[in-house]
């Protein structure tokens, strides 16, 4: 399942998730806290404050996804909705 040892963070984040479906949302949770040295607990509860988990949510303004990423986002970044409402792509490109 991780490529890494499961640390205490990858646990909290776990129980946080607190689903047994959330292992791809937590294992890129982890995976982009390591590339951009951010603390895995500050992108869970943003994620929390912004959809609640819930990776098809979408905004007012039409932000998609887990991180609620904005359509000029994902323009810029050449990625279509469907692909920005992809958990490891929605945190990726939140992420950074």
């Amino acid at each position: 399942m991780f490529s890494e040892p499961i640390t205490a963070t990858t646990v909290a984040l776990m129980l946080l998730l607190g689903h047994e479906d959330m292992t791809v949302t937590t294992q890129a949770i982890v995976t982009e806290a390591q590339r951009y040295d951010v603390d895995p607990i500050l992108i869970g509860a943003l994620i929390q404050e912004e959809s609640g988990f819930d990776w098809k949510a979408q905004g007012l303004q039409g932000e998609v996804g887990l991180m609620q990423l904005s359509l000029s986002l994902i323009a810029r970044e050449k990625v279509t909705p469907y692909q920005a409402r992809q958990p490891r792509v929605n945190i990726a490109l939140g992420t950074k």
